[in-house]
């Protein structure tokens, strides 16, 4: 390849990256996390070039669900079954529930910790379980399986996703039960918050697929088993879900909805119908009742998911059987039918892998806002405490009154306040009596009483006994002392003199020394002569 070629594969690869941000800044979801699919028997895509790259080295087995993270430089740091927990170049971490790392679960959501990508929830749907909580932490290479489930096992349908909360560093954890109410938790970096129930009453179970619109503001579910899909509208601040409508078919023998993805631009949904007549039917938002016929297939169609090259990319299978091929829509934006808007074979996958029957189960949302006509919930909490934990103080934290319920992290108490000894970080969600969950942190630190006594002479003879001249005290955060000669010469700045260079005699100083006086911050400002014996 000429140096010419390649330095226009570089700028055209530029371009697409700025294309890319642009296109999904157009909806507020720059999302690396979906740069690398890891999805189906080792199928492993990526969408950060020209045109979405295949592996051959994939090693993540999901028959059903599956779920992975890239960071923000791309790289693929997190992938799982619900079983088997992958890290970077395909390193298994652990297994959870059985040692075949190809067995896995139902749906998988990832949700990060902290600003690093170093540290994850990954919560996963387990047969017999409930849903599972996996701590992960990939600085220290484990993942570990709280011993609690968040559900009764036997009651929790297949489907979970997850939505950012409206002003909190939170994110919803969503999922239904098979009675078919919807259960969400408010998940922050360091606690999980209790169940907020809404009642909306279809039947959950045989679910297909549950996701959110890319404003995180509403939600589509499909149930395979009962041939329905249903539109709910979220509260990104409460975490309530309501019934918006059913959704109707295009044909009456439609049947087996499965994938459900929302446009790019909120306005019309996607929805796979699976069976005996497969189609991609898109539903315009706007117009209740209006629907399209964008594709039809002899094969079935079984999911539906926008990659980060900005199209909606398709996974088809023959009567149960996976296959290697995916379909794409250039142009999830445009709402018309004509059942002959989707590529077939725009990707098929490398020999030997194949797409099972889920795309990777992706969170749509991870933006604020959205909170029009909600209410934000505050606690009384301040911004900082301080103890002297060496003296063994304590202090008082109050979320303050009129909650329903209290939960407090780390320590575990239910109550409106709390006295604490410990310095760090303190987290309390509160329940209030609309429904709506909140959530206030504060953190303990120390501030102990300073104390001090400043030397009158020290001897520099380097038998470590007085060999120094210095501030001698408790709590001091810092004592700056400026030594002078007898002409007025300043010939040392800083916190430590050693008399190095110096002659036997008398040193004026000044000293500025800082800490704390009854938790408030003072600076002292002390003056004097010290002699210096050699």
């Amino acid at each position: 390849q000429s140096r010419s070629s390649a330095a226009s594969d570089v700028y055209k690869r530029q371009l697409l990256f700025l294309f890319l941000l642009a296109f999904f800044q157009s909806f507020g979801q720059v999302n690396h996390t979906r740069t690398i699919w890891a999805f189906g028997k080792n199928a492993l895509v990526t969408f950060d070039s020209l045109r979405p790259v295949l592996s051959s080295t994939g090693y993540l087995d999901a028959y059903s669900g599956s779920a992975c993270h890239c960071n923000k430089n791309g790289v693929l740091v997190l992938a799982t079954n619900g079983n088997a927990v992958y890290t970077k170049n395909g390193e298994l971490l652990t297994t959870i529930n059985n040692p075949d790392p190809k067995t896995g679960t139902y749906d998988q959501v990832i949700i990060t910790k902290n600003t690093e990508e170093t540290k994850f929830y990954v919560f996963s749907i387990a047969q017999g379980i409930g849903i599972q909580i996996i701590d992960v932490d990939l600085v220290e290479k484990t993942a570990i399986a709280r011993p609690d489930a968040l559900s009764k096992p036997n009651n929790t349908s297949i489907a979970l996703t997850a939505v950012k909360h409206c002003f909190l560093h939170a994110y919803w954890l969503i999922t239904s039960d098979i009675e078919g109410n919807f259960i969400t938790y408010l998940v922050t970096p360091v606690a999980i918050g209790n169940p907020v129930i809404s009642r909306v009453g279809s039947n959950h179970t045989s679910l297909g697929d549950m996701t959110s619109n890319w404003a995180g503001t509403q939600l589509a579910v499909s149930n395979y088993g009962e041939d329905w899909v249903e539109l709910y509208d979220f509260d990104k601040s409460c975490g309530s879900v309501s019934l918006n409508r059913r959704l109707n078919k295009i044909d009456a023998d439609d049947d087996r909805p499965h994938g459900l993805c929302f446009a790019p631009d909120d306005k019309s949904l996607y929805v796979a119908w699976s069976y005996q007549q497969s189609r991609i039917a898109q539903y315009d938002l706007a117009k209740p009742g209006t629907i399209y016929n964008v594709y039809s297939s002899a094969e079935n169609i079984n999911d539906v998911e926008m990659a980060l090259d900005g199209k909606l990319y398709v996974n088809v299978h023959y009567n149960g059987i996976p296959s290697i091929r995916m379909h794409v829509l250039a142009n999830p934006n445009s709402i018309a039918g004509g059942g002959t808007r989707v590529k077939e074979d725009a990707i098929l996958l490398t020999t030997g892998t194949n797409g099972a029957f889920e795309f990777p189960n992706f969170i749509q949302n991870h933006t604020g806002g959205n909170c029009d006509g909600q209410t934000a919930i505050w606690t009384a909490l301040g911004q900082e405490y301080y103890i002297c934990d060496l003296d063994n103080e304590t202090t008082k934290l109050d979320a303050g009154k009129g909650f329903k319920k209290y939960k407090w992290t780390p320590t575990g108490d239910t109550t409106q306040w709390i006295i604490v000894e410990d310095l760090g970080e303190y987290i309390v969600i509160v329940d209030a009596f609309n429904g709506c969950q909140g959530m206030g942190s504060t953190i303990v630190k120390r501030r102990c009483d300073m104390s001090y006594h400043i030397p009158n002479a020290f001897t520099p003879n380097a038998d470590n006994l007085n060999d120094a001249f210095r501030v001698v005290g408790k709590h001091i955060d810092e004592a700056i002392l400026s030594i002078y000669n007898r002409w007025g010469e300043l010939i040392y700045l800083g916190e430590t003199w050693d008399g190095a260079n110096a002659i036997a005699g008398v040193y004026f100083y000044t000293v500025t020394i800082k800490g704390y006086q009854q938790k408030i911050a003072v600076n002292e400002l002390e003056s004097g002569t010290v002699h210096l014996v050699r």
